[in-house]
């Protein structure tokens, strides 16, 4: 995993050491393709052994609390092959796509984005604490954001972009009500304290979670009535990142 996260911060970076489109374009969403293989590989792995892979940051053990974890099992696995078999294709794709905004629109900005976004994708589904969880959120949900509004010329995207922007952060106070009132019954921010009080919490405590997480995500998601971003988001964003 560390190898697929090098490779994505490489294609995000990369592309800026060019000034050739074609160039750029190949720096940027080649090793998106290969990371995204290696994800579909290791997901598979996962899923298929019944295994569970942990990575988690030096400072883990002095603060947890605030500390990079990740935690990748059968859910957060099965996730992750779907965005990583959408994301193969979409990097394949951008490598000839990414041409008719040649001369237009920087084609570095658009690879390094495009690699910030699915890294993030990957980053949140293995996510294994509130600190990383919410981190890793905000880099999806900005990544997004700037890919949305990539043909900033255009008002209409612009406006397009700020709602993208506003509603989906309601979605993330939700969902950041949800983990506090997890937090209250458990002391921690841990995922694995989460997981070990599951089958201790109430009746009541499991409904609340359950009603402010799926507000919070059914909002990202798109669901009725905190769906009007989405018309207006997907027609915005350029072909791959609308894919994505």
């Amino acid at each position: 995993f560390p190898v697929i996260i090098v490779l994505f911060i490489a294609g995000a970076l990369v592309p800026f050491a060019f000034r050739n489109p074609r160039r750029e374009a190949i720096a940027a969403f080649v090793p998106a393709a290969v990371s995204s293989v290696l994800t579909v590989v290791l997901s598979a792995s996962v899923l298929l052994t019944g295994s569970v892979f942990r990575l988690s940051s030096p400072i883990m053990d002095a603060l947890p609390s605030i500390s990079v974890s990740l935690y990748i099992d059968g859910i957060a696995a099965f996730f992750m092959l779907i965005i990583g078999l959408v994301s193969i294709s979409v990097s394949i794709y951008s490598l000839g796509y990414a041409g008719s905004y040649s001369g237009k629109h920087s084609i570095k900005a658009l690879g390094s984005l495009l690699n910030l976004f699915v890294l993030s994708m990957f980053l949140v589904a293995a996510a294994n604490n509130v600190f990383s969880f919410l981190v890793f959120w905000e880099l999806m949900s900005l990544a997004s954001f700037l890919l949305v509004v990539y043909e900033h010329e255009k008002e209409t995207n612009l406006r397009s972009g700020i709602t993208y922007l506003i509603i989906p952060h309601i979605g993330t106070a939700l969902i950041t009500a949800a983990f506090l009132v997890l937090y209250f019954q458990t002391g921690s921010l841990s995922f694995d304290s989460f997981r070990a009080a599951a089958g201790q919490l109430t009746p009541f405590t499991k409904d609340l979670v359950f009603v402010l997480a799926l507000a919070g995500f059914g909002t990202k998601a798109g669901l009725v009535p905190m769906h009007i971003w989405l018309p207006k988001a997907h027609p915005s964003a350029p072909s791959n990142v609308s894919a994505l």
